[in-house]
């Protein structure tokens, strides 16, 4: 079960945005998004998807990596643009026993214990789709030579998926992530941090938290004992044999033994 970050139902939605926002950059997401995708690799997937508005940093994912995960992964961070080509990601596929790549915004890192290599693709909906083809027809990113690929990309990625020139990646996907969806397992710390921050902004408005519940419990206790008052007066007044002020408006009535009144109209 998932958590959507936004909800619709927000009295300020661009504020719950901003602060949800910030939410997703901590240290909890990370390792409950990391922990998520580590699984579906551990279950023997070798591609995964990650989609957001905006996607996750590849650093924010890396540095939480060795302490989410019992696994060890050879990182190779490759950032994704118009004029990759597939030389450049074999050069970095290549260097990942040796220093930082240094050519075109492809850089690598490294992690402890290189078991398997990890290929992070960020930003990978800003290839075409005959580069996409190209990259993922190679078996050292699809996974066929015992690595495994991490796919980075904005929401507006899955609409290209569907599309009859990329239903091989969609195919091979062992999982797909939104990163603005909160884990069931951080669901508490979701729900805390949106607490401190609607705290915050009613202190920041002059208006501390505690003292607005107070005002709130005290307006509805004053509302309770007006409701209770004029109860009590209605019910006075009705064992007095007062008529309600709306009755002189209305035709004149004769109270008589029958249970019900007997209306005569005016002359």
């Amino acid at each position: 079960m998932m958590i959507k970050g936004l909800s619709s139902s927000s009295p300020n939605p661009r504020a719950a945005a901003e602060s949800d926002s910030d939410y997703f950059a901590t240290e909890t997401h990370c390792l409950s998004l990391v922990n998520r995708i580590d699984g579906a690799l551990r279950a023997g997937g070798r591609l995964v998807l990650v989609t957001g508005d905006p996607p996750p940093a590849p650093q924010l994912l890396i540095q939480v990596l060795p302490e989410a995960t019992e696994s060890h992964y050879a990182v190779v961070d490759i950032a994704c643009h118009a004029n990759l080509t597939s030389e450049e990601l074999s050069l970095a596929a290549s260097s990942l026993a040796a220093e930082l790549v240094s050519g075109a915004s492809v850089a690598t890192s490294q992690t402890s214990g290189r078991s398997q290599p990890l290929f992070i693709f960020a930003n990978v909906d800003q290839l075409s789709d005959q580069q996409i083809s190209e990259i993922f027809s190679d078996a050292q990113y699809s996974g066929e030579k015992g690595s495994a690929s991490l796919l980075l990309a904005h929401s507006g990625f899955l609409g290209r998926l569907g599309e009859p020139s990329l239903h091989f990646l969609k195919d091979r996907l062992a999982a797909h992530f939104a990163f603005q969806e909160v884990g069931q397992d951080e669901g508490i710390e979701f729900l805390r941090h949106r607490l401190t921050v609607r705290h915050a902004h009613s202190e920041s408005h002059g208006i501390p938290a505690g003292v607005f519940r107070g005002l709130t419990a005290l307006g509805l206790l004053l509302i309770i004992g007006i409701a209770a008052f004029l109860f009590l007066q209605y019910h006075k007044a009705s064992g007095a044999g007062q008529l309600h002020p709306r009755a002189l408006s209305e035709p004149d009535v004769i109270l008589s033994h029958h249970p019900a009144p007997i209306v005569r109209p005016r002359p």
